[in-house]
Order: structure tokens, then C-alpha cells, then sequence
């Protein structure tokens, strides 16, 4: 069974976005750590050039009644520099940046929007669906208007060129997994689906299967794929996690032993770390090497930064609070 640590126990997700040159926006927003109660995290993702993080999460002020919503920005220490409010609750923690990560496709809400990041603004592309991925260039998002959990869901591919957001094709696949969605090659995207058993179906933007991946899941921060080397890390439907090269069609185990709870694989494909039960540890791809990293309170997650030389995870402060932790490691 898929683990999904905020959005599955408390409906709660959230999304961090941090960019070069946006602490003007976000100044005389910030919060300090003395005006809330309750704090959660739903995702981190590492800036290209690894000087500082983007995220999205919750805060519930003492003087508020409901939570708040926030667009944080952290430095590479794992410091909170600068905080704005979101126009909506986010459902879905995924986020999607271009390559210039001066825009980003996100879900607030049951909507879809384009984010400028420079200034914040937000622009609403469509109502009433699940974002399941985007791709790099942000040309195409693949979202449902089905509500989860149905057998059978409608998948339907936008093109986000167009003047104005057009459906390209859709279609319906049993079993599609709420948090399932990868970006691979050449126009394709991975869904998980079950239908007696884990598989990731290959798609491309017309809605043709090319390809299917079988014993294998690739959920919320449970999956990579690198372009340079044709290479797709995922759980497999027992404890593990394995490698399946697209080109060679050679598949192997890369790690074993305990269930993962989420793991990431640096850019360039040398070093995978792993969160599990235990605590963090990081593999050299290549030799298979391990080295254990830290149990610190590790409350989930573990995302590493570019140049793969140091880590990042949500750690469990106090009862109500969550933070980010950043270690630097040595390669194994």
C-alpha cells in the first residue's frame, strides 16, 4: 500500500516555490516561529543551481482561525527567508517549474493555474481536475476531471501553448492511481495504474500506450526519470526499489531490505537516497555502495539537492511543528 505522509492523514498538501529575485515580493509576509501552533509540509524541491529550496505549507496561526496557505521561500540551510499567502488550499503537493523557473503549473484547490514567480501572480488555465504531471517546458499538462478513486478515470492531455488552454486528446484508463504521474521522453508520461496488479502504462499525448513497466509504482516522491541516461527508478509492489533502463530494457534492484517511504536521485544519476523506517541513507548508484545518513526525528521525505553532495528532509520539531533539515554527505 502507498504511503502519502500529509495529504493521506490529514488532507492537507502543500507546495514550496522559491525563485532569484522574489524576496521583494515576498517581504513584510513572513511569519516568524513565535505566531503559530501547527506547521506541515507537503513537498520540497531543490532550486537548479541548489543556493535555496522552493515549497508550499501550512501554518496555523494562533490568532486565525482557519490555516493558512503559504508560498515559503528557503535558503539552502533550510532557513525560512520570506513567506506570501496562496489565493487557495492546495490538494495536490506535485508542482511543475520550466526550465528558466520563472513559471510553474500548480493545483490550488480543484483548478489548475500558471504561476509567475517573479511576481506572484497566477493565472487560471482550467476548473474541477487532478493534476497528475507536466511537462518540463511546461507545453503539456495531463489532468483528470474524474474525482478520485473512481475504477475507471477520464485522462485528458492540455496544451498550454495554445492562446488558450486546448484539450488535445482524452481517454479513459482503469486503476490510475490519485498520485501517480511522470514526465519521461519524447512526449511520453507514466501513470500507475492497478488492475490486479502495480504497473506504470506508458502514454504518449495522443493517448496511445507505448509502453508498461509491470510490478511497478510511481507515486508522490516514489519515482525518477533521467533523460540523459533513459533510466526509471521505482518501488516495486514488495519493499524495493528497482531501475529499468528504457533502451537496454535491463532492470535491476538497487535497493532492498526495508519498505522506502520516498527516496530521489540526484541529477546526473549517481547517488539515490532512500527515507525508510531506520532513517536516511544514500547509495552510490553505480558500485551499490551504502551509507547511512541519520534518524534525527525524520518526520518524511528526503530530497536532494542538484550537485548530490547534501540533503533535505522535513523534520518533526515539536508535536504540532514540522521544519527542514539540510545535512551534507559524502558519497559512499
Amino acid at each position: 500500500m502507498s504511503t502519502y505522509p500529509i495529504h493521506q492523514m490529514r488532507n492537507v498538501s502543500i507546495i514550496i516555490l522559491l525563485v532569484a529575485g522574489t524576496l521583494a515580493l515576498f517581504s513584510g509576509c513572513s511569519q516568524t516561529n513565535t505566531d503559530y501552533t501547527q506547521q506541515d509540509f507537503g513537498n520540497l524541491v531543490w532550486k537548479p543551481d541548489g543556493s535555496g529550496m522552493y515549497g508550499l505549507f501550512e501554518k496555523q496561526l494562533i490568532t486565525v482561525a482557519t490555516d493558512a496557505y503559504i508560498i515559503g521561500v528557503f535558503d539552502q540551510t533550510g532557513a525560512l527567508t520570506g513567506t506570501v499567502t496562496t489565493s487557495d488550499k492546495a490538494i495536490n503537493p506535485d508542482f511543475f517549474l520550466d526550465p528558466s523557473a520563472t513559471h510553474a503549473v500548480v493545483q490550488l484547490g480543484a483548478n489548475l493555474y500558471r504561476v509567475d514567480l517573479p511576481s506572484g501572480n497566477q493565472t487560471l488555465i482550467t476548473t474541477k481536475v487532478r493534476l497528475f504531471v507536466a511537462s518540463p517546458d511546461l507545453h503539456y499538462a495531463i489532468v483528470t476531471p474524474s474525482p478520485d478513486g473512481l475504477p475507471v478515470r477520464t485522462i485528458s492531455v492540455l496544451d498550454l501553448w495554445s492562446a488558450t488552454p486546448r484539450e488535445v486528446k482524452k481517454w479513459d484508463v482503469a486503476g490510475v492511481s490519485d498520485n501517480s504521474g511522470i514526465w519521461m521522453k519524447n512526449g511520453t508520461f507514466g501513470l500507475t495504474v492497478n488492475n490486479g496488479a502495480l504497473q506504470v502504462n506508458v502514454f504518449d499525448t495522443l493517448g496511445r500506450l507505448v509502453d508498461s513497466v509491470l510490478n511497478a509504482e510511481q507515486v508522490f516522491h516514489n519515482g525518477n526519470y533521467l533523460a540523459a541516461t533513459d533510466d526509471f527508478y521505482f518501488r516495486t509492489g514488495a519493499s524495493g526499489i528497482d531501475r529499468f533502463n528504457f533502451t537496454t530494457r535491463a532492470r535491476d534492484h538497487v535497493f532492498t531490505g526495508e519498505a522506502a517511504d520516498n527516496f530521489d536521485v540526484s541529477a546526473d544519476g549517481r547517488i539515490l537516497a532512500v527515507k525508510t523506517p531506520s532513517g536516511i541513507s544514500v547509495l552510490n548508484t553505480k558500485t551499490l555502495a551504502k551509507s547511512f545518513v541519520t534518524n534525527d526525528a525524520i518526520y518524511w521525505g528526503v530530497f536532494l539537492a542538484p550537485a548530490g553532495d547534501k540533503l533535505a528532509y522535513i523534520h518533526q520539531q515539536s508535536s504540532t511543528i514540522r521544519d527542514v533539515h539540510v545535512l551534507n554527505f559524502t558519497s559512499p
